[in-house]
């Protein structure tokens, strides 16, 4: 037993915490005996493995550097990691000279920018290694001169990476000053909006503030993921550029803003990436978007805009599906050197700056139709939801589902679809026994007419009437998930037949209401998960009518 490198390496710990040095020494030196003759020779892998254990145990640098150097040695695969382990050793034992020549072979043996990353991640890591800390800092300094390249997104990672290093000592004016020496935005400069709900990852689509906008009101509150949020201030976790959300980050979505100040107008690349979806407007204009839902990578897209003089404002949107939430954001020239005379508005000055004149905004509304019928102020939410012109949860009477395997409910007629009246007391055969028409229900109060979730391959109808007092040609405004048709009095006005996300006004279909009353039938087909539309009768501006009437006897009966 007493042979055990295991035993040894907890007595030398026990006695490390008792404070006896002899004994820990002691012990120590029995369990470095043990492991080297334990040692599989000639195994370049084993030989890093014991030096990097020596590293993290703060024991015997210089053992730990005869294994690192037996390793490098030994070592046929031309990975970074050798290089970097025996650089690390130097750290340890003071030769910095050394250190940054294997470092710097370690940054020759690589190529991609994730694998920049991992050497810097292990360049920096190498502080806890330095006593002296000064003499380690310029190293930092000297390994960017690596990539004489101004341009290269290899040298901008390095930034970063040092920025890092900073932040961590708490040093903030250094962190960020290498984090602008990228190209990188601080998060100092940002202030954040979230998070809202992301459901089935719609977010990327769905307008939650007004977007295409020069100015935010921060004084603003919204509904978001449960609860009423207003921009703050960004809880960073390291002042390096890489933008971490924080708190509720499954299934959400978030805004950062900030404001550029350029001294000129200038072509410019931004270089972005977001894990998952993510979109930037700049001055108002969407210039990027992306639905992939992957991890971010440092400059994976470069995309092609102008800054005018003066303020520049910034809309970044984040969409979340579950673990990492964060995105890059950096500025350079066309060559893709960063600048040096850009400045960025703090999130103070952000913060305080004057609100501008109330705009409407349907889905603020609905978000706070939602928010106050979940608190029992159901006057309040339908206040917000008849400024919206949205034919609400509680105006529809609903028939199914029906079946749509294979997608067959698109092209199916269930009932006769064409028909001006509809038989409440018939009875149909769904998909799971007789069906008939009954009043719609829903936990939400969000103008979202929502079938339900993860009923998979479905379809389902829903009937309503609108009175008009006068015939007048109307925008119908409409938006589902999946698939969809619409008849007004009888005739077709609308369909689409792909797989989306159900987001308000993704369609516009110009149609006529006749004086009187007018019947609606639309028919929905699901795929997977979310199920549901949206549907509202605006002018050309996208403003409700407020003398129209919405099934005015289904909504009597929804109140008794």
């Amino acid at each position: 037993m007493l042979k055990s490198h295991v035993l040894y390496a907890l007595l030398g710990n026990l006695y490390n915490e008792l404070g006896d040095t002899e004994k820990s020494e002691h012990a120590y030196t029995q369990w470095l005996k043990i492991r080297q003759n334990n040692l599989y020779y000639d195994n370049a892998y084993y030989y890093r493995i014991f030096a990097e254990d020596l590293l993290e145990k703060g024991l015997f640098p210089k053992t730990a550097h005869t294994f690192a150097k037996l390793a490098i040695q030994t070592d046929s695969s031309s990975s970074f990691y050798y290089p970097t382990t025996f650089a690390q050793t130097c750290i340890a034992n003071e030769n910095f000279d050394d250190a940054i020549k294997y470092f710097k072979q370690a940054f020759s043996l690589v190529s991609s920018v994730s694998a920049y990353e991992r050497v810097w991640d292990r360049v920096t890591d190498s502080s806890q290694y330095a006593d002296d800390k000064e003499r380690f800092e310029q190293m930092l300094d000297e390994l960017l001169d690596t990539f004489s390249d101004e341009s290269s997104t290899s040298r901008a990672n390095g930034y970063r990476k040092i920025a890092h290093y900073y932040s961590n000592k708490g040093e903030k004016a250094k962190a960020i000053n290498y984090t602008l020496r990228a190209g990188l935005v601080p998060e100092t400069n940002w202030i954040t909006l979230g998070p809202f709900d992301n459901i089935d990852a719609y977010g990327v689509l769905n307008a939650y503030i007004p977007e295409e906008t020069t100015q935010i009101d921060t004084t603003a509150q919204y509904y978001g993921k449960g609860e009423l949020i207003s921009w703050k201030k960004s809880k960073y976790r390291s002042l390096d550029g890489h933008y971490v959300f924080t708190g509720d980050t499954e299934g959400s979505a978030s805004y950062v803003w900030g404001t550029v100040v350029s001294p000129d107008e200038r072509d410019i690349i931004i270089r972005f990436d977001s894990d998952d979806q993510g979109a930037i407007w700049l001055n108002g204009k969407l210039v990027f978007r992306h639905d992939r839902t992957r991890a971010a990578i440092f400059d994976r897209y470069t995309i092609n805009t102008t800054l005018k003089q003066g303020e520049n404002t910034i809309l970044v949107k984040i969409c979340n599906g579950s673990a990492d939430y964060d995105f890059y954001f950096r500025i350079t020239d066309v060559d893709g050197i960063p600048y040096d005379d850009l400045h960025y508005k703090s999130a103070d000055a952000l913060l305080n700056a004057p609100p501008p004149e109330p705009t409407f905004h349907v889905n603020v509304n609905l978000g706070w139709a939602e928010y106050y019928d979940k608190n029992d102020m159901h006057d309040k939410a339908m206040e917000q939801i008849l400024q919206t012109g949205i034919i609400h949860e509680k105006q529809w009477l609903v028939l199914g589902p029906f079946d749509n395997t294979a997608g067959i409910g698109y092209n199916t007629a269930y009932i006769p679809e064409d028909t001006l009246q509809i038989d409440r007391n018939a009875q149909y055969d769904g998909s799971n026994g007789k069906i008939s028409w009954k009043k719609h229900t829903d936990d939400a109060f969000n103008g979202f007419i929502d079938f339900g979730r993860n009923d998979e391959w479905l379809v389902s109808y829903t009937w309503t009437t609108v009175t008009s007092p006068d015939e007048r040609e109307v925008q119908l405004r409409i938006g589902s998930d999946d698939q969809a048709k619409v008849w007004l009095n009888g005739e077709q006005v609308y369909a689409f037949e792909m797989g989306r996300w159900g987001v308000v006004d993704t369609d516009i279909v110009p149609v006529t209401l006749k004086a009187g009353e007018n019947t609606i039938l639309v028919k929905v087909c699901n795929e997977e998960m979310s199920w549901g539309f949206y549907m509202r009768f605006t002018d050309e501006e996208g403003k409700p009518y407020n003398d129209l009437k919405i099934n005015a006897r289904i909504a009597s009966e929804n109140e008794e």
